[in-house]
């Protein structure tokens, strides 16, 4: 009841924020204020996912398989946006963008994957582990490992970086043709994971660093391509689109439940083509999205063996993700903003 009332809250959020857009054909309905969003609902959908999981899993069979899609749709949407996001900036700005890329944004990733997981080991485990294991789990080092991994959310860290430095070798080598450079990559990436999804399901089950929901990268990057194109037959075609969309989600909830998120993906970029998203909640949401999913875990398992009311355990766990990750995007900010005028000094 308690999830349910969260559920009911953001549905009101997300049906206040969008809006009839009055500009019907716009270059790029999927712009940068609508992503950010997009990240705020799906962020707190995947920590609704996880508080169903420690509260109610196994509880009700038909709500134990929507939460376990929902999970995957989550995580998808958040691979989907940055393959989009990373194609579009690489068709701006070239081989210089890699070699941002490179030197700027996946160290980054990776600072903050080590922060968060010292911030997890501090918080969750100091002490439980010998010096050795503990500098391995917060550097990341035995991520192949998948349950190893100190935070159970870090494996989409891992993953994204691993796909990140895949896309900046594809487009650095075929980059001066485009939609070469993204069909090779999508390639690359349904060939990888489907051998992945064969290994861990003969020989290595505990393998965990990828996820089916990259799937959604693919078709980020293949959107981000063609986009033109996409949306003039979404546009045109808005009412099938939506049921197509609906027909690849309940086909994925039959089959393999990840593909629902390419569904979910598909129905976002139609919605959009007709409707935007303008919400001061989501945008907030949105610029901290990255935190909230990487820190909300340290809560959960705080309090949930608590055996707590489950209004105090849902609503305990979403203000403390929300202001701890508010904290963080905020000293990060300050340590930057000093380290560049130290830098420029």
């Amino acid at each position: 009841m308690a999830l349910l009332f969260a559920y009911i809250i953001l549905t009101i959020i997300v049906v206040c924020g969008i809006k009839r857009r009055q500009v019907v054909r716009e270059k790029n309905p999927l712009n940068k204020d609508n992503s950010i969003c997009i990240k705020g609902i799906f962020c707190i959908l995947i920590v609704f996912h996880h508080l169903f999981r420690c509260l109610y899993n196994k509880k009700n069979p038909f709500l134990d398989i929507c939460n376990n899609i929902l999970g995957g749709v989550g995580v998808g949407v958040f691979f989907f946006l940055s393959a989009f996001g990373l194609v579009i900036s690489f068709k701006k700005k070239g081989k210089n963008y890699i070699k941002q890329l490179l030197k700027k944004n996946i160290p980054l990733l990776y600072l903050t994957y080590v922060v968060t997981n010292l911030i997890t080991y501090l918080s969750l485990y100091i002490g439980k582990f010998s010096a050795k294991d503990a500098i391995f789990k917060i550097l990341g080092f035995n991520f192949l490992y998948g349950f190893s991994n100190i935070n159970p959310n870090a494996w989409f860290m891992s993953t994204i970086i691993v796909l990140y430095l895949l896309l900046c070798l594809v487009y650095w080598i075929w980059g001066k043709n485009i939609k070469k450079a993204a069909n090779i990559l999508c390639f690359i990436v349904i060939c990888f994971n489907a051998f992945i999804m064969i290994l861990t399901k003969f020989w290595m089950p505990k393998l965990y660093l990828y996820d089916k929901s990259i799937l959604c990268f693919a078709f980020g990057v293949l959107y981000a391509t063609y986009y033109k194109q996409i949306n003039n037959l979404l546009a045109k075609c808005f009412y099938e689109s939506i049921l197509y969309s609906i027909a690849i989600i309940v086909f994925g909830i039959v089959t393999i439940e990840d593909i629902s998120a390419i569904g979910v993906c598909l129905l976002i970029i139609t919605l959009l083509q007709k409707y935007t998203i303008k919400s001061i909640v989501l945008k907030f949401l949105g610029e901290i999205s990255f935190y909230i999913y990487l820190l909300h875990n340290i809560f959960l398992k705080i309090f949930v063996p608590l055996k707590l009311n489950q209004y105090i355990i849902v609503y305990v766990v979403l203000v403390l993700s929300i202001v701890s990750s508010v904290v963080y995007y905020y000293v990060r900010k300050l340590i930057f903003k000093l380290f560049t005028i130290k830098k420029t000094a």
